[in-house]
């Protein structure tokens, strides 16, 4: 994995996370938002390594991963599923770049978490600063936050936990 900073990272995944749901909402309801938020979180990864190939590869497996659990998440239990779905995708594409097979083992686990954290976070703090400013427009918008949230987490988690675990002397080749 390239060694650029985790603050470049985690203010990327941050960044694409809300863009890309911004974009989403020019399409629609929250099939697109999800989709495109989580897809543009997956290029972002292939942009930070430089690599082409895991840019395009993450950005349409996320999209098409995020869209399938959000579909069948939907009529199952929640459509919230895509987005720990969509970071276990990121999260492979990841540990692909990762020299260690220890890192790559924590990297793919974590990756669900960091996403769902992310999402909950993001979107527990949109949500409080509309109700701070007692706006409900900005309420409205709190997976909006989620999808920020979730793109910073994840990113800025596989940023540190991947490369920390890749450089560590002593785990599994």
């Amino acid at each position: 994995m390239r060694r650029s900073s985790f603050v470049v990272w985690a203010l990327a995944g941050f960044v694409c996370g809300g863009t890309g749901w911004a974009f989403g909402s020019l399409l629609g309801s929250f099939l697109p938002q999800t989709v495109i938020g989580a897809s543009a979180v997956g290029v972002a990864l292939g942009i930070l390594t430089r690599q082409v190939r895991i840019a395009v590869l993450s950005g349409a497996a996320a999209g098409l991963t995020a869209a399938v659990a959000f579909l069948i998440g939907g009529r199952i239990a929640t459509a919230f599923a895509a987005w720990p779905c969509a970071a276990l995708v990121i999260g492979i594409f990841a540990a692909i770049l990762l020299s260690r097979r220890g890192a790559r083992i924590a990297t793919l686990v974590a990756a669900p978490f960091l996403g769902t954290a992310g999402f909950i976070v993001g979107g527990a703090g949109l949500f409080l600063v509309g109700l701070a400013l007692n706006e409900s427009r900005i309420v409205a918008e709190f997976m909006g936050g989620g999808s920020a949230g979730f793109g910073l987490f994840t990113l800025g988690g596989i940023r540190i936990m991947g490369g920390w675990l890749d450089r560590m002397p002593g785990t599994a080749q």
